[in-house]
């Protein structure tokens, strides 16, 4: 069986408890809510309906059209479209980002697309949606289109809480101005054109007018760990977390670059801070089990990682690929066999899926012997 990979995407924009202002937003500011990432909450049930459209004859040669289609249901019924939903992907394995509006029919387009594993995250005002995707031109139909249909769960109760999470801006940002965004904004042109040292000289340029400004120091952060440079990109987000102590992206992050370091005893502390500031993320909850898993401390590992399952079975993370490979170190093989299967069930379009149901069936083989 492939390790399971500790695949908590390098995106994403997660702020802590600051007051929040949200009266008369600027039009910059306005901006920065629709490209900052979106957190995963929910209310109803919502479903996300995606087409991956590969070349047809616009495109340049590794790069695809990205259609799809944002539906709201409830009790299984798909009951209306969002209105202007805002939908983002994040490539895996690059700093390659995009952003757009749904349509009042809840469709979405993303065009130019390079080949690629990415994150989708999909908000509207009725919830949230996030899941991993592939644009290949092995993953196109005959007709020349992968359809995926995503239904998500969504937590009863959270309306007000998610509705907060999105709309509300720290008075720190706030105060960041209408020259930075422009730079945020001319940064993330360049990044799509893989211009990523161009992107840097404007991030840079934002955060030297405006230190406060998060989202800038945290995308300097991000580009920089795709180009490998893990020194550089822990030194912004420890700027970043200086200038904005109680936003968890940086605490987040910064325990993700020390564990790519092989610093799993310092990365900790943070693991910890990120869960602290918010519990009930999954996200963070995985990655506090994967730190734990680092340090070969099982039981806490065990604990924190059936906690992120508990508060998102599907989550993009896979925590129940680390709790397999625990159950394998501890050779309990049932155990371990029990956590694929879930994972499997909960991610039948990922890429590991039929690599791990071979292995499933050798596993279930060796057991009748």
């Amino acid at each position: 069986m492939r390790e399971a990979q500790q695949t908590l995407s390098l995106h994403g924009s997660n702020t802590g408890k600051e007051k929040a202002n949200i009266v008369q937003c600027p039009s910059h500011i306005r901006y920065y809510l629709r490209v900052v990432p979106m957190r995963l909450m929910a209310q109803t049930h919502l479903a996300l309906a995606l087409l991956v459209s590969p070349l047809l004859g616009g495109n340049p040669p590794g790069r695809f059209d990205v259609r799809g289609k944002v539906e709201i249901s409830e009790s299984g019924q798909i009951s209306r479209f969002p209105r202007f939903a805002t939908v983002a992907i994040y490539a895996t394995s690059s700093p390659y980002t995009a952003t757009t509006q749904t349509d009042l029919s809840g469709s979405f387009r993303f065009k130019n697309v390079p080949e690629g594993n990415y994150t989708l995250d999909a908000f509207g005002r009725r919830g949230q949606a996030r899941f991993l995707f592939q644009v290949n031109a092995e993953a196109a139909e005959k007709s020349g289109t992968v359809k995926l249909k995503v239904p998500l769960r969504i937590r009863p109760g959270q309306l007000v809480q998610h509705l907060k999470k999105r709309f509300e801006v720290s008075v720190n940002q706030l105060s960041v101005p209408p020259k930075a965004y422009q730079d945020y904004q001319a940064a993330e042109k360049r990044v799509q054109k893989e211009d990523f040292d161009g992107a840097i000289e404007k991030l840079e340029h934002a955060v030297s007018i405006a230190p406060q400004f998060a989202a800038a120091w945290s995308r300097l952060g991000i580009i920089s760990f795709y180009q490998n440079r893990l020194e550089k990109a822990e030194s912004y987000f420890r700027q970043g977390l200086e200038n904005s102590p109680n936003t968890i992206e940086f605490q987040f992050r910064l325990a993700q670059i020390l564990l790519a370091q092989k610093r799993p005893q310092e990365a900790l502390e943070w693991s910890h801070a990120a869960v602290k500031l918010r519990p009930e993320d999954a996200a963070s909850r995985s990655q506090l089990g994967m730190n734990f898993w680092e340090l070969r401390d099982y039981e806490n590992a065990v604990l924190h990682l059936n906690e992120a399952k508990r508060l998102d079975p599907a989550h993009f993370s896979g925590p129940q690929l680390a709790l397999a490979r625990i159950y394998i170190a501890r050779k309990d093989i049932p155990s371990a066999m029990r956590e694929v299967k879930e994972f499997v069930a909960n991610h039948p379009d990922s890429g590991e899926a039929e690599e791990l149901q071979q292995w499933l069936e050798k596993a279930q083989a060796s057991q009748r012997h």
